[in-house]
């Protein structure tokens, strides 16, 4: 009980900095209680620390976003207050194209090698996909003749059967008749 005191003991001071930590009963429960909430707090306090940092990231990409974008506007003699709301967000949406896109630079002949590169993508996977069917339908078909292959076996196996009950029955009366007692 001593340890589990002395860390709540510690972190009520952490949580109360310079004011005096007000007084409570020790006891088990007590204590019980206060080593829960100090976990909960802790999870907490990391959870947070977690977001802080992801904001952060977040602040440094759009910051490093809003510097590449000016020196686009530079490049081309442009300042960001200079454009229209309309030359903004067509600034911004060549932006994100070009960050999708993963181009380097922003030249128009960037942005058609890059399309061009992405449409032979899309070729080959139409292509992949078209493959993909036709074997699809094959196995379909072969499937669906195996299908009819077994109910066909099925029913003349019951066939079979049948002849079979009706051969033992007949071969059976024929014993019957054919019996000379002794």
């Amino acid at each position: 009980m001593n340890e589990k005191h002395r860390k709540v003991q510690m972190w009520l001071e952490e949580v109360f900095l310079e004011d005096d930590v007000p007084q409570y009963e020790i006891n088990e429960r007590n204590l019980e209680t206060l080593t829960k909430l100090m976990m909960k707090n802790r999870e907490r306090d990391h959870d947070a620390e977690i977001i802080v940092a992801d904001l952060n990231q977040k602040t440094l990409e759009y910051e490093a976003e809003a510097k590449r974008l000016s020196r686009i506007l530079e490049s081309v003699g442009l300042s960001t207050p200079s454009l229209s709301q309309s030359g903004t967000v067509s600034l911004r949406t060549l932006a994100e194209i070009a960050t999708i896109l993963e181009i380097k630079d922003v030249t128009t002949s960037s942005y058609i090698l890059q399309m061009n590169n992405l449409t032979e993508s899309m070729m080959e996977t139409k292509k992949a996909h078209h493959v993909e069917a036709k074997q699809n339908e094959q196995l379909f078909t072969k499937t669906k003749a195996a299908l009819i292959k077994a109910a066909n076996l099925k029913r003349v196996l019951e066939t079979l059967e049948d002849q079979s009950k009706k051969c033992r029955t007949r071969v059976g009366k024929e014993d019957q008749n054919n019996w000379i007692p002794a």
